[in-house]
């Protein structure tokens, strides 16, 4: 509804322990007991944003993953990092960001369908079985939050999606209001 609505967020400071072991808390009850679900990295940081639109973000990601898997089982994973973001492989100005990595060992993303993942209603679910709308309106979130989300398969297996997002000690670190 904020994305469709253009409605603001209301950024304040956020502990990211506290926002990622909700979501994985959340994701364990939902997920099937098969999938593994673990947080990992630096969790000290806090991060100036919409916990509830960040949320959205990291628990769509969580549930495509948990698609993704199968009734087989296997593993996600939560992984947070402080990385510095040059603009040339970024597109977001020089500074410290936290980076959260949600990583799956899954079959991994079709190179062919790549590209298009963040697309606006693109899906490769059956009808009536998605709106191809969760990725595009988590990368929405990410730049409105002042981030950026992208996306590749692992070479091990699975796919990651990662999650830049300016930390608060950053000077600057606010999200681009909406418009």
């Amino acid at each position: 509804l904020a994305f469709s609505r253009q409605e603001p967020s209301e950024p304040r400071p956020v502990r990211l322990d506290n926002l990622l072991n909700d979501v994985a808390a959340l994701m364990r009850v939902s997920a099937p007991t098969t999938v593994n679900i673990a947080v990992h990295g630096n969790l000290q940081t806090e991060i100036l944003a919409d916990p509830t639109q960040i949320e959205q973000v990291l628990i769509n990601l969580c549930t495509n993953a948990v698609q993704s898997i199968g009734s087989s089982g296997g593993s996600i994973e939560l992984h947070a990092r402080t990385v510095d973001a040059p603009p040339a492989i970024t597109g977001l100005p020089e500074g410290r960001y936290t980076a959260i990595e949600v990583t799956d060992d899954g079959p991994g993303i079709e190179p062919a369908i790549l590209q298009h993942v963040f697309d606006p209603f693109f899906t490769t679910k059956e009808v009536g079985e998605g709106s191809g709308l969760g990725l595009s309106v988590a990368h929405g979130i990410m730049r409105n939050h002042g981030g950026e989300l992208f996306v590749e398969n692992r070479p091990s297996g699975g796919a990651a999606f990662t999650v830049l997002i300016p930390e608060l000690s950053q000077p600057g670190a606010h999200p681009t209001p909406a418009p």
